[in-house]
């Protein structure tokens, strides 16, 4: 174990920096290296040799210096490894391969039932794993990280997912060992709609933003809070469980379900099967062609999503005051432009600070990407720990 201020730990704290700022900023020269990162050129370049050695960066060209010996340009080498993304939803399971820079190189997705069991779960995600590995041109041993987005949250005792009614109980543990028997690589466990936040403040319209309420409206409804740049997780690692708001005192009810009161009014799993009463079908598009249309049962369903969503919006902003609200989800993504206007001029009535309220960018793929955006992180703050 190396102690801290011991040319070792430097070797490695430079080497960090130097990887970090050539994977943000690249191609650079060494020299500009040095000028930026406040390092001697001499330690630029002894560490700048062990990561092209490393294969961690590689030759990018030449500068277009008009005085003197034209400088080499380096830049990250984005192929060294490569991360999976994958999100398992409620009726789908999603897998996106990318480089090390994030770069998209194949996505996948298979829709499923939830309820038929955590087998053909294993089953499905590893076949989408494999499949994406075959068409890459990559082999198992080149993929750094396993990113596994997950609905509700995973019980530390028991290894088992909880807070997730719409899902049979799926073995975690089991997964995991799963997808390890195949890559040897660092498999993280994380709520989906966590890193569907993640995703959108790192790729998506929260870009840039500090403070986000991202809000998954789908099957089931949960939000992620990113507060000071952070992701907040609560004291039980369930912090934006908004599905158990109580919109009134009539919602009040005698003892706990793992199905919150909000969720009960207007998850995504309700609406489908009011929808179903009234005969349009389980397509959530059917809402908004019905609403264009004036059909007065789905104009009462749009109107019970609105209000309800929307005090929700309201208690939640009261609290948290965000500078900026997503929403994202299945049913969010369809319905969310067209009751965006509503909840503003809603948060505009109730509360001093309001929002703005955006619509994803990234839909279905914020999650994967949000996988990436830590897988990335990991894998160059371990990499250069490597380096002899």
């Amino acid at each position: 174990m190396m102690n801290p201020g011991t040319p070792e730990t430097l070797g490695v704290h430079n080497r960090t920096v130097i990887l970090d700022f050539v994977r943000k900023h690249g191609p650079v020269s060494r020299a500009e290296l040095s000028r930026k990162l406040d390092i001697s050129f001499p330690s630029v370049s002894s560490n700048v040799k062990k990561l092209l050695e490393s294969n961690y960066l590689k030759i990018a060209g030449s500068g277009d210096n008009k005085v003197g010996r034209k400088a080499t340009l380096l830049e990250f080498n984005a192929t060294w490894g490569y991360i999976i993304g994958s999100d398992i939803g409620r009726s789908q399971i999603r897998v996106m391969l990318s480089d090390l820079e994030g770069k998209e190189l194949i996505y996948l997705k298979h829709d499923y039932n939830a309820l038929d069991g955590e087998n053909i779960v294993e089953e499905r995600l590893l076949e989408l794993a494999l499949t994406a590995v075959k068409e890459a041109g990559v082999k198992p041993e080149q993929i750094k990280y396993f990113s596994l987005g997950m609905p509700g949250i995973m019980d530390p005792n028991t290894g088992k997912l909880i807070l997730v009614p719409f899902m049979s109980s799926i073995d975690i543990d089991g997964i995991v060992k799963c997808i390890k028997s195949i890559f040897d690589a660092p498999v993280v466990v994380e709520n989906s709609v966590n890193l569907g936040a993640i995703g959108e403040k790192w790729k998506g319209v929260a870009k840039g933003h500090r403070d986000i309420l991202y809000l998954s409206y789908g099957v089931g409804i949960g939000s992620a809070l990113i507060l000071s740049g952070e992701l907040y997780r609560g004291v039980n690692n369930a912090a934006g469980e908004v599905g158990y708001m109580v919109p009134g005192k009539s919602n009040l009810r005698s003892e706990f379900d793992e199905q919150g009161v909000l969720e009960m009014l207007v998850s995504g799993s309700t609406i489908q099967k009011d929808m179903t009463k009234i005969g349009i079908g389980q397509d959530f598009r059917s809402l908004i062609d019905g609403n264009r249309n004036k059909m007065p049962a789905v104009q009462e369903i749009i109107e019970r999503i609105a209000s309800h969503i929307g005090i929700m919006l309201v208690n939640a902003v009261s609290v948290i005051n965000v500078e900026l609200i997503v929403i994202g989800g299945r049913l969010g993504d369809l319905i969310g432009p067209y009751l965006a206007p509503y909840w503003k001029n809603l948060l505009s009535n109730h509360v001093p600070f309001p929002p703005n309220i955006l619509i994803s960018s990234l839909q279905e793929k914020a999650s994967v990407l949000g996988g990436f955006a830590i897988g990335m992180r990991h894998v160059s703050d371990s990499l250069v720990a490597q380096i002899a």
